[in-house]
């Protein structure tokens, strides 16, 4: 009986630890904004943007941790696209792996159709099957007003059932890792990357972007 009662308590003990895993990694998100020679580049850190046809946005994640990243955007009809993993193979990104969205020197240009749109920065210890599945499906099938409301309710029962507290951002220094055109308006933003530490396995962040 003894016996039994320590073996329980390891499992326990090993449930904990792997529960307790924390997500780590680097993020960064910025934009090149203006006309001519007022175009600049700013970094993005408020979760309510302010988006104008033209600009061009660019994003960094580098996981410090072996997790799984997932970058989705959401237009202003609702519909689902995955920015990151590009190649649509959702697996676990290795630690140290360093990914630009786009990949390269390239930067995504904002088009012509404003309104609201949403940006979810999510990244987990463990796989999100479910999650998974309902994009892969979206992707692949005729767009469907009941397959997007899968995946929205989907993020929000992630963002309801993993409540996250006690999480730190801390600038980091990092060399250029990128190669192709640089300038002042467009940067390699892993300079401008931002270390994201909790003591959860799930994290989760939505930018709301006004598409002006």
């Amino acid at each position: 009986m003894m016996r039994t009662f320590w073996l329980f308590m390891i499992a326990m003990c090993a449930a904990s630890m792997v529960f307790a895993q924390d997500v780590r990694f680097r993020w960064a998100f910025g934009v090149a904004t203006g006309a001519g020679p007022a175009r600049h580049f700013a970094p993005i850190t408020s979760e309510d943007v302010t988006l104008r046809s033209g600009d061009e946005i660019k994003m960094f994640v580098g996981p410090e941790c072996k997790c799984f990243i997932y970058v989705l955007h959401q237009d202003q009809a609702g519909q689902f696209e995955v920015l990151y993993p590009a190649d649509g193979a959702f697996t676990a990104t290795p630690p140290s792996t360093a990914s630009y969205i786009p990949a390269g020197g390239g930067w995504l240009q904002v088009d012509e159709a404003s309104g609201t749109e949403r940006l979810y920065l999510l990244a987990s210890t463990t796989r999100q099957a479910s999650l998974e599945r309902l994009l892969t499906a979206a992707a692949s099938t005729a767009k469907s007003p009941s397959t997007t409301q899968q995946i929205v309710g989907e993020l929000a029962r992630l963002q309801k059932t993993s409540v996250v507290r006690n999480w730190s951002e801390r600038p980091v220094t990092m060399g250029g890792q990128v190669r192709g055109k640089q300038d002042a308006a467009h940067p390699d933003i892993a300079r401008n990357a931002t270390e994201i530490t909790g003591n959860a396995p799930f994290f989760s962040r939505v930018f709301i972007i006004d598409h002006r």
